[in-house]
């Protein structure tokens, strides 16, 4: 990352601690498994094995997910206590799904210095909006392309900066708002139009947890139970999707 982002990150982490995530059971591996976040990806790409980047892989739960599915995963991030804890992780998930094909990497994602036309999908949640700088942020993403096959899936989910609590939720210091580093507002065809700009074809989009962001702040306990019931079994329309998700997704081909 550049030092300006990498300085942010590092007094969040500093404050919050660097994504340690603990006591985690199997349940909490197949939970993700089922993630409309890895199911989408998977299902765009049209995949049930490969190589898999998570070019800023922050917890790490996704990049142990995939690696528990079969997928040979590189999990890369620039933060030496991040990747200790993504280790943490993936021992825990080896306790239930034996050994995986995970490597950990510390790398730049302003340049990575990573084998060209290499990984199957490229992805990353909850990383490209900090770079405020629309240069800087094209950047990242033609990294990101230019270490994935050709044929091969960028995939980026990034907060909903268009959500109509976006506001109350900043106004009312919504935790998630407050602790992460600046960031740029993406709308989904925001999301579309950068992934464009750097030749990214076959262009897709989506929103992520609608229900769940309903409850996000003001936070009410008797809402989890029915809303967590909505988002397991009943799919709204993409439109609802992407303008109700606490995150939205962008998915690419590389030509």
């Amino acid at each position: 990352m550049t030092s300006s982002v990498a300085k942010n990150w590092e007094e969040v982490f500093k404050h919050h601690g660097a994504y340690e995530t603990k006591d985690v059971g199997k349940e909490f591996f197949l939970r993700y498994q089922n993630s409309a976040y890895i199911q989408s990806m998977l299902n765009f790409a049209k995949i049930k094995k490969g190589k898999i980047l998570e070019a800023g892989c922050g917890s790490g739960k996704f990049s142990v997910t995939l690696a528990t599915l079969g997928f040979e995963v590189w999990a890369l991030d620039y933060s030496d206590k991040v990747l200790e804890n993504v280790k943490k992780l993936a021992a825990a998930a080896e306790v239930f799904f034996g050994p995986l094909k995970l490597n950990l990497l510390k790398g730049d994602l302003t340049n990575l210095s990573l084998k060209r036309n290499f990984f199957d999908i490229t992805f990353n949640e909850g990383v490209v909006e900090h770079w405020l700088i629309k240069k800087e942020r094209l950047n990242v993403i033609k990294q990101m392309m230019s270490v994935t096959k050709v044929d091969g899936v960028v995939a980026i989910f990034v907060p909903n900066g268009f959500h109509p609590f976006h506001k109350w939720w900043v106004y009312s210091s919504f935790k998630g708002y407050l602790t992460a580093p600046p960031m740029t507002l993406y709308s989904v065809n925001k999301l579309k139009k950068e992934m464009q700009e750097v030749g990214l074809a076959a262009l897709k989009s989506d929103g992520f947890d609608s229900y769940y962001s309903i409850n996000k702040w003001p936070y009410l306990a008797l809402f989890d139970y029915p809303l967590g019931f909505l988002e397991k079994n009943i799919k709204p329309p993409k439109f609802f999707r992407e303008t109700f998700g606490l995150n939205i997704g962008g998915f690419g081909k590389k030509v």
